[in-house]
């Protein structure tokens, strides 16, 4: 028995959709990995964080030395993944940004975290704060 042409449309279709959803499926087999190994680091990372909190720094930076290199061992083993290179182009990215991040807003300490009564907008609260400080231009 031959198809309809409402049919063969109909079976293309629900063949389009099958693929679409493979490839996200693919996506998340690719993916998962990486995941699980990042939640597993964050969750060590916060634990000694929280243990030394004066080595948070130090524990910082190892842990995520850790995870770019177990991210790399993690790509190269997975089958039809993306290129190690891509890996390392978006980590190497999401480390620039976050340099350039800590470059332009630096943390600050408890001792400057304080109203500045030197600031150009001179808020209300400011000058209470700092004994009365007169808020002119």
């Amino acid at each position: 028995m031959p198809l309809s042409p409402q049919e063969a449309a109909q079976a293309l279709h629900e063949i389009e959709q099958t693929q679409s959803r493979s490839k996200i499926l693919r996506g998340y087999q690719g993916g998962a990995p990486h995941f699980l190994m990042w939640a597993a680091l964050w969750a060590v990372g916060y634990g000694l964080s929280y243990l030394a909190p004066t080595r948070a720094g130090t524990i910082w930076i190892v842990v995520i030395a850790i995870g770019a290199v177990a991210g790399v061992a993690v790509l190269m083993r997975s089958k039809g993944a993306a290129p190690a290179w891509r890996y390392a182009a978006g980590f190497a990215t999401l480390t620039a940004f976050s340099l350039a991040t800590l470059l332009v807003l630096p943390p600050r300490t408890a001792r400057k975290s304080r109203p500045s009564c030197h600031s150009w907008w001179r808020w209300p609260m400011c000058s209470r704060a700092c004994g009365g400080a007169r808020a002119s231009s």
